[in-house]
């Protein structure tokens, strides 16, 4: 086994089955997936690959993939490049995740070529919204360069972004869950919030993050209704016209004091494919029937 039963290896096999153990014995029909996210730099391939499959676990793997500072070298951001290639290949890597900081941003829509490889080796991108810290300036994505990020993304008929995608399922009768990393969170933990919960990590005082009038009306029981009404309120959902059918990506970027909503990059992509039917032709033809949503 490669040494997989020393060390580090055998505490992750052990926390599996406890994990396994006490969720069965609670809920016996339940099925269990334990999710594994990497940077995709690792030499051990094989490793990692008997690790996910050799136990009688559901186990999936992601990779995160930023252009910018992620990877110390070229030649170690290809090392990630074709360990996911290798993943894809067996059927183990299931998303890679982007973080939309305005510099990831401004080089992925000067080469997009990466996200277009992971597309044509089926795997779906998720995507993270930067969360503000003491380098917002220079980090944080205007709504502006955001709609252009998703613009490019469909002038290159890159159709596997997960948030992207919902937009066009909005045309096609699709039903569209709504989205909040927050939301998420309040589920898994039964509703159980400390007071910065709605910033996550973000190493920004309270006052910073909502402005001090909102800072000082959150406690522990109203986290998330009142991050919900800011994004509402502040991003302007309740007059959209696709208010009943947006997806509302988590509104981590926006609750930001210093963010300045200008316009939707979600309402601007949905207006342009209402506007333009081949939009929709060239998602259909490039997704097919391998989406479970058309």
């Amino acid at each position: 086994m490669d040494g997989l039963d020393d060390g580090i290896f055998h505490i992750y096999r052990q926390l599996m089955d406890d994990i396994e153990h006490e969720i069965h014995h609670l809920y016996p029909k339940m099925d269990i997936t334990f999710s594994w996210l990497s940077n995709g730099v690792f030499m051990k391939r094989q490793r990692v690959v008997n690790l996910l499959t050799d136990t009688n676990h559901r186990c999936i793997l992601g990779f995160s993939y930023d252009p910018v500072d992620r990877f110390s070298s070229k030649k170690q951001e290809q090392l990630m490049i074709d360990n996911a290639k290798a993943f894809a290949d067996i059927g183990i890597l299931e998303r890679i995740s982007i973080t939309l900081t305005k510099p990831n941003i401004e080089a992925l829509i000067n080469d997009i070529s990466a996200l277009l490889l992971f597309q044509d080796l089926g795997i779906n991108i998720d995507v993270n919204y930067y969360i503000a810290n003491p380098n917002w300036q220079t980090q944080l994505p205007t709504d502006e360069l955001l709609t252009l990020f998703f613009k490019t993304c469909i002038s290159n008929k890159l159709f596997n972004i997960i948030v992207l995608e919902k937009v066009f399922w909005m045309f096609l009768n699709t039903n569209i869950e709504k989205h909040c990393d927050c939301h998420q969170c309040s589920q898994i933990t039964k509703g159980v919030w400390s007071v910065d919960c709605a910033k996550r990590s973000s190493s920004l005082s309270s006052d910073q993050f909502y402005g001090s009038t909102y800072a000082s009306l959150i406690t522990e029981e109203n986290t998330n209704p009142i991050k919900a009404s800011l994004g509402i309120l502040k991003r302007g959902c309740l007059t959209c016209e696709y208010h009943e059918k947006c997806q509302m990506p988590c509104w981590i970027s926006i609750l930001f004091n210093q963010y300045q909503c200008t316009s939707c990059p979600y309402y601007n992509i949905a207006k342009m494919v209402e506007n333009d039917d081949q939009i929709l032709k060239d998602y259909i033809n490039v997704r097919g029937c391998d989406t479970k949503y058309l």
